[in-house]
């Protein structure tokens, strides 16, 4: 009987760790991926954030909206940080 909560408590021990590890883990890979950020888009300034499903909502700083989509940046000179809604010279924008 003892032996099997040994068995039990070890176990749970374990996953515990396992468990902090990958939590640890998962915390250093988005601190890695906002080290990447393109110095392009960084370089460019950003006026404000307005709701991507084009409702007259704007922010000063990055937020969701209510149904959890993200705010789009709108950057000095009227570019967005999405590039499929940028058009060049000879483009249609529907």
């Amino acid at each position: 009987m003892k032996q099997a909560n040994l068995i039990v408590v070890g176990m749970l021990a374990v996953v515990a760790v396992a468990a902090a590890g990958g939590y640890w883990l998962g915390g250093q890979k988005t601190k890695q991926s906002m080290a990447d950020v393109p110095a392009k888009e960084s370089a460019r300034k950003i006026l404000y954030y307005r709701n991507a499903m084009g409702l007259p909502d704007t922010s000063p700083v990055p937020k969701k909206d209510a149904m959890g989509m993200d705010y789009v940046a709108v950057y000095e000179g009227g570019e967005e940080s999405d590039s499929a809604t940028s058009t060049s010279s000879g483009q249609v924008k529907i």
